[in-house]
């Protein structure tokens, strides 16, 4: 560094500071407490949420667990995208499944068969794609769980990707589904 370098004066008289030259880019807006999110979002209660979502030029359907930070709701891993195709079945089978969940026994006629395993006493629907919707009972209360499965000698296992929602969560989404629908129809 050369010895006759002398040191920029600033010649501001403003008490300011310097005036920095070269700002910064912007950051994106984080997807948290967007007011603009162009995503349609309803709310099932306990941080989860039904969105829909455009991916590849596609429509999903997602419903989500998400979770709380620095002031953001950031979507979780406990959550399961569905097709418009998964989502109208879904909806179809409402009467039905929750027939089934008020009486808690499945009709025999409409479980799934879920590979080689017989011994799975839980109603079970299939939703396509290895996706299945069954009523579960943990600690004495009932859940619905959407879930996608993978295969494995013969057996259809429960894979990390899915919910399970409680039947109040279930009927929400059900008396939601014309708006959903009509949304869903105006994005496709």
């Amino acid at each position: 560094m050369p010895k006759n370098k002398k040191k920029q004066e600033s010649s501001s008289d403003s008490d300011e500071g310097p005036i920095d030259r070269n700002p910064p880019p912007e950051k994106k807006a984080k997807m948290g407490n967007r007011t603009d999110d162009k995503e349609p979002t309803w709310s099932l209660q306990n941080k989860k949420f039904l969105k829909l979502r455009e991916f590849k030029g596609k429509m999903y359907i997602d419903i989500r667990e998400y979770y709380e930070k620095s002031g953001d709701m950031l979507p979780g891993k406990k959550g399961i995208s569905l097709t418009p195709e998964q989502w109208r079945l879904i909806l179809s089978l409402g009467d039905e499944i929750n027939e089934t969940l008020s009486s808690k026994n499945p009709p025999p006629e409409k479980k799934a068969k879920m590979g080689n395993r017989t011994d799975d006493k839980e109603p079970t629907w299939s939703l396509q794609n290895k996706k299945f919707l069954k009523l579960r009972e943990f600690k004495g209360k009932m859940y619905i769980d959407i879930r996608e499965y993978y295969e494995k000698s013969g057996d259809m296992l429960p894979g990390k990707k899915g919910i399970s929602l409680t039947p109040e969560q279930w009927r929400l989404i059900l008396s939601l589904g014309d708006e959903i629908n009509e949304t869903l129809s105006s994005k496709c």
